[in-house]
């Protein structure tokens, strides 16, 4: 007898796994009528080991002109997940995930948003959609660095030309590559926010995602309640550019932080120095290590380039917590050992490049790669260690790319939505002056700077200060919610170090 209750809770299970499975892989289809545009059924994430609600919610691949009478157009599937506000009823407003690349699918990282969310998810649903190009929604996969299970490629720069060009002649035969940029993204967003039912949304957007959250802000301006930013994109300047200059800024913190340890110091004494003098030999010849490959079962020998070796450590310094480690795997290939950072390299790199490649150019290309044609790149390089990784492979890329140039943020004006805005003092991909930037844009905002806080970081009781900031009637005053070692930039563009922005009603 006893027996009886675990039988049905396993049968029910079984039930809510199958019935996620058939309903979070949408594909590719003609039109369907509006009234099937979004299907939701409960589903159970075995990630988080609770109950949610998964579908499909189907909008035109060409927006413009997609409802014209006696047209058949290509409709795509958006996968969308539901996790359900902890207590009932919810807030009104339900709160969006934007993720980051591009090339994230926000679906795919319910654990992320938990985790983000823990705070809030007490009284809001969260909303889970993989942009279109991403994740399960006609995802735009071009698996650039799958060669036959070699490693070269994810030692090598970013982009390589012919597998870009032989991506973009694939996925042509089944998706118009023009058509996934942000602000389509944005309409689709509203139309899953009309379909869900909510007046408005509630926004968190993370690195490229605080793009997609201004540019859906810009677009649908009424149907926005708060925003929150974190890890700001700049909204005036491409991404290649103001990285580089961010990345320099992360290596001046590196050799502050190995300074300030002893043995460090001891160990690594001119962090700067070693960087340099590996490029310099990097550049005059190109090194070769042999590195264990676990899907061949054999050791193959790679190829490091000097723009190979900048792109690589730019990245491994997104997380400013490694700092030490990383000046001592530089020093030791300044001594002529590269082994090690090449497998500390090749673990990073294949960690980061699991994303939609294909819809990550199609944004690129036609919202960054213009304007970065246009700058003036060999003087913003002068003088870096690193150059400016990925700018030349980007452009060399978006010429193989079947897209035109595309502004979503161009001639924006200040909107007064509330807004909180959280930077990473040493971030190498979004700076906090990408984010004072962004307050031209919402002044209605308050900007706090984590110190030695690296991209996209959210850690102590940030889930807290997030849901504070949704649910305060006055979102200046908050009181003493947290973080008081956070630094707080003013609208005249001071600091004031180790208090919260709202301890004195900001802004």
């Amino acid at each position: 007898m006893t027996a009886a209750p675990a039988t049905r809770r396993t049968t029910s299970l079984a039930v809510l796994v199958a019935a996620c499975l058939a309903a979070c892989n949408p594909a590719p289809s003609v039109d369907a009528p509006p009234a099937e545009r979004l299907r939701l059924h409960p589903c159970f994430l075995v990630s988080l080991f609770e109950p949610a609600r998964c579908g499909t919610f189907r909008v035109p691949e060409r927006r413009v002109g997609a409802h014209s009478a006696g047209t058949v157009r290509r409709t795509l599937g958006l996968r969308v997940v539901v996790l359900p506000a902890r207590t009932r009823p919810a807030a009104r407003e339900p709160l969006v995930l934007l993720h980051g690349g591009p090339g994230i699918g926000a679906a795919e990282q319910p654990r992320y948003a938990d985790a983000v969310f823990a705070e809030a998810r007490r009284t809001r649903d969260v909303v889970l959609v993989d942009q279109r190009g991403t994740g399960r929604s006609n995802p735009l996969a071009c698996d650039l660095y799958d060669d036959g299970g070699r490693l070269q490629p994810y030692l090598d720069p970013m982009f390589p030309l012919g597998a870009v060009r032989r991506c973009a002649a694939r996925l042509a035969r089944r998706a118009d590559l023009s058509e996934y940029g942000t602000d389509a993204a944005a309409d689709d967003l509203d139309d899953l926010r009309a379909a869900l039912g909510a007046e408005r949304l509630d926004l968190f957007g993370v690195s490229y995602g605080t793009r997609a959250a201004l540019v859906y802000l810009r677009r649908h301006p009424s149907h926005v309640r708060r925003v929150v930013l974190q890890g700001v994109v700049a909204p005036d300047e491409p991404i290649p550019l103001a990285a580089g200059r961010a990345g320099e800024r992360a290596l001046d913190y590196l050799a502050a932080d190995c300074a300030a340890d002893a043995a460090c110091r001891r160990d690594v004494p001119n962090p700067e120095g070693d960087v340099a003098r590996v490029m310099v030999r990097l550049r005059e010849a190109p090194a070769v290590v042999e590195l264990w490959n676990g899907r061949r079962l054999s050791t193959e020998r790679v190829r490091i380039s000097a723009r190979g070796f900048a792109e690589r450590l730019w990245s491994m310094l997104y997380s400013p917590g490694d700092d030490r480690e990383t000046a001592r795997l530089v020093h030791a290939a300044a001594l002529g050992a590269l082994t090690p950072f090449a497998e500390a390299a090749l673990h990073e790199s294949r960690a980061r490049r699991r994303r939609s490649e294909g819809m990550m150019l199609s944004v690129l290309c036609a919202e960054d790669a213009p304007r970065l044609a246009r700058a003036d790149t060999a003087r913003a390089a002068a003088g870096a260690l690193l150059g400016l990784p990925v700018a030349r492979e980007l452009l060399a890329a978006c010429a193989a790319w079947p897209v035109g140039p595309r502004d979503p943020l161009g001639g924006a004006s200040a909107l007064a939505t509330p807004a909180l805005l959280l930077s990473g003092e040493v971030d190498p991909i979004a700076p906090p002056e990408w984010a004072e930037r962004a307050r031209r844009l919402l002044p209605n905002s308050v900007h706090l700077v984590q110190p030695r806080g690296g991209h996209a970081e959210l850690a102590g009781c940030a889930p807290r200060l997030v849901a504070a900031f949704l649910d305060a009637a006055d979102p200046r005053r908050l009181g003493r919610t947290c973080w008081p070692s956070w630094d707080v930039v003013a609208p005249d563009g001071v600091t004031t170090a180790g208090r919260t922005a709202f301890e004195h009603g900001a802004p």
